[in-house]
């Protein structure tokens, strides 16, 4: 049975900023307030959405004596490999759980890496921490020299993953 699939994207951070009345005394108190919710992104993704999704992955990974390498073309989601060959990534989540002990690092893979635009990335995430990237437009296609994405950290600790892709 083909699945199919809908992604809400939501990337938001809405600050108060509450002015003192000695700075703007003609501002009436109740109104001292701004919300900056400018750069807020919210997007619905499915098979008609632009970027159109067609396949996603959700699981984690170990690593073995503090690496691993995440194949995009072979890529674990309940169990069985999710082959995302043809596809660009539209969103992609990484979490190091706050019961790891240590930091994990998510870089370009040196063997076939994915890039992010064509370049490298390295991203550093300490336990508890999250790193979303959002595609826009979709990433670079996944292929055969255009596949992998190295963690590295310590031991057998495991990084979280899910991957929007179409």
């Amino acid at each position: 049975m083909a699945s199919s699939y809908s992604s809400s994207v939501s990337l938001a951070l809405n600050t108060t900023e509450t002015f003192d009345a000695t700075v703007m005394p003609f501002v009436n108190s109740g109104a001292n307030a701004v919300v900056h919710t400018g750069i807020d992104l919210t997007q619905t993704l499915n098979a008609t959405s632009s970027p159109a999704i067609s396949k996603m992955a959700a699981g984690q990974k170990a690593m073995i004596a503090g690496v691993a390498t995440i194949d995009l073309t072979a890529v674990t989601h309940n169990g069985a490999a999710v082959d995302m060959t043809g596809l660009k990534m539209a969103v992609w989540k990484f979490r190091n759980p706050s019961t790891n002990a240590n930091n994990i690092t998510i870089t370009k893979g040196a063997a076939n890496g994915y890039t992010i635009g064509g370049g490298t990335f390295t991203v550093t995430l300490k336990p508890g921490q999250q790193w979303a990237h959002y595609f826009f437009t979709g990433g670079d296609s996944v292929a055969a020299g255009v596949k992998t994405i190295d963690i590295s950290g310590t031991g057998t600790q495991a990084l979280d993953y899910e991957f929007i892709a179409g």
